[in-house]
């Protein structure tokens, strides 16, 4: 499960305890969509990395962050300055996160969360790489792979030959910046292999 939904699972997890079939309440919407078009879950949430997630009560009446402030307040629940933990960004004002200095005001244009655990990497020639993912996405889940000449190809997911190949070899990632650090540290292998074969070949 991808950490962006921790969140939202623990609110799934409420929904199971009241009901067998907690997906009736949550809707989801592909995160590369420009605008989200909102679809009712009708299988158990698999919290894929490509979808985002809603309940359906959360849309039509309430708060608009009414469940984030519910985990809010179990945060408060537990230490005295819960707003360490969160983050908010200004929609209108770019996309940094910015950390919470007081108690979210929680605004309509301003998105907020739970700080993000850290991304986990790997070092390619030195370079930090996030990780590609380890299992196929959903179908149809935008992904990206590094290319030599254009730095990373956007696409969506189909099980084909060729896409399962390059999943086995470690070359897909769920962001363009993840496929492009990655291109970029494979760039560097060969660079520093060709500088070494001249060097050596000038010592001879």
């Amino acid at each position: 499960m991808s950490e962006k939904h921790v969140e939202l699972k623990a609110l799934y997890a409420q929904d199971a305890v009241e009901t067998d079939r907690p997906w009736k309440r949550w809707q989801w919407a592909y995160t590369s969509d420009e605008n989200p078009v909102w679809r009712d879950c009708k299988y158990p949430i698999a919290w894929h990395e490509g979808r985002e997630y809603r309940r359906k009560h959360d849309a039509k009446r309430g708060h608009k962050h009414a469940h984030l402030m519910a985990l809010y307040a179990n945060d408060a629940a537990e230490t005295d300055k819960p707003w360490e933990r969160w983050e908010y960004k200004d929609k209108n004002d770019g996309s940094r996160w910015w950390k919470c200095d007081g108690s979210p005001l929680w605004f309509v244009l301003h998105d907020y969360r739970r700080k993000p655990a850290p991304t986990r990497t790997m070092t390619i020639a030195g370079i930090e790489v996030p990780m590609p993912l380890m299992e196929a996405p959903e179908y149809r889940t935008t992904v990206y792979v590094p290319q030599p000449l254009f730095g990373a190809v956007k696409f969506e997911w189909v099980d084909n030959d060729l896409n399962k190949l390059f999943l086995e070899l470690g070359r897909v990632h769920i962001t363009r910046e993840g496929a492009l650090a990655h291109n970029e540290a494979m760039n560097k292998v060969i660079k520093d292999a060709i500088a070494e074969a001249q060097k050596g070949g000038g010592d001879a």
